[in-house]
């Protein structure tokens, strides 16, 4: 069966797009209306940086710090229309005498920009665990006495 796609079809297309490409584009033209910079990928974040802005702030606000240098930070934000979100922004630039420079991202970039949160963690503890692991062998094997027992 033949699907013929209609004026209102290619409408919702453009409002929802499915490729990556077709989101780029639609960031790309976002961030043009705002007369903003915008992120085309998710960049690693250290720890430091990321800890500018509190995991619950960026939850909130849909905004995270990704790059610093001096006292200049740059964060992605989700929606740079919303009062409240320039607001806290404002407030976190007097507090720590910071120049910020927004740049747009879209939900999935904040998504996955956000799973640093908790990558952090992850990382600390498997180095926890690697280094464990390497003191307790003995003769190649890995001795379990010293896991749980004190």
């Amino acid at each position: 069966m033949t699907q013929i796609k209609t004026t209102k079809d290619t409408e919702n297309q453009q409002k929802n797009p499915d490729t990556l490409s077709e989101k780029l584009e639609a960031l790309a033209e976002s961030a043009k209306s705002f007369n903003m910079p915008y992120l085309k990928d998710i960049p690693k974040i250290d720890g430091k940086t990321l800890n500018i802005i509190s995991q619950n702030v960026a939850q909130q606000h849909k905004i995270i710090s990704f790059e610093k240098s001096d006292r200049k930070i740059k964060v992605g934000i989700v929606d740079p229309g919303n009062i409240d979100t320039l607001n806290v922004l404002r407030f976190i630039a007097e507090k720590g005498k910071l120049e910020i420079d927004l740049y747009l991202i879209s939900q999935e970039m904040f998504d996955g920009m956000f799973e640093q949160y908790s990558g952090g963690a992850d990382k600390v503890i498997k180095d926890a665990m690697k280094e464990l692991i390497q003191d307790d062998k003995v003769g190649g094997e890995v001795s379990s006495s010293r896991i749980g027992s004190k």
